[in-house]
């Protein structure tokens, strides 16, 4: 599958790195937050459309879109956070699935709103 240039749009991710305590006024709570590294990229994005036959990631894959980035050396996981759109009203999805070949890697994806999940 060969991606255009002109069919990419912008996405940004943020990959979990780890976690760190929180602390007030230096002192130890217990409590944690999780930490991210965050970055962009360029890729192709298309709603899930097409026959069972032909499906990349089955039947029962419960996701809403697929994203096709060229190459194999693609940040993403099944941990990021994606989300595409104007900075007013963004878009945010969830990585269900990844599905790797020799020259490009596809990632189905799930919108939040379609499960009423919320990002953090």
């Amino acid at each position: 599958m060969r991606t255009l240039k002109r069919n990419k749009v912008k996405v940004w991710y943020k990959n979990l790195t780890g976690e760190e305590e929180i602390l007030r006024n230096g002192i130890r709570t217990g409590e944690f937050r999780k930490t991210y590294e965050e970055g962009s990229l360029m890729a192709n994005v298309a709603p899930a459309t097409g026959n069972a036959s032909i499906e990349p990631f089955g039947v029962e894959a419960n996701y809403t879109h697929i994203m096709a980035v060229e190459g194999t050396d693609c940040p993403i996981t099944e941990t990021s956070i994606l989300w595409m759109g104007s900075e007013e009203e963004p878009e945010y999805f969830m990585v269900v699935r990844i599905a790797k070949s020799l020259n490009h890697i596809r990632y189905a994806i799930r919108s939040t709103e379609a499960k009423g999940e919320t990002i953090t």
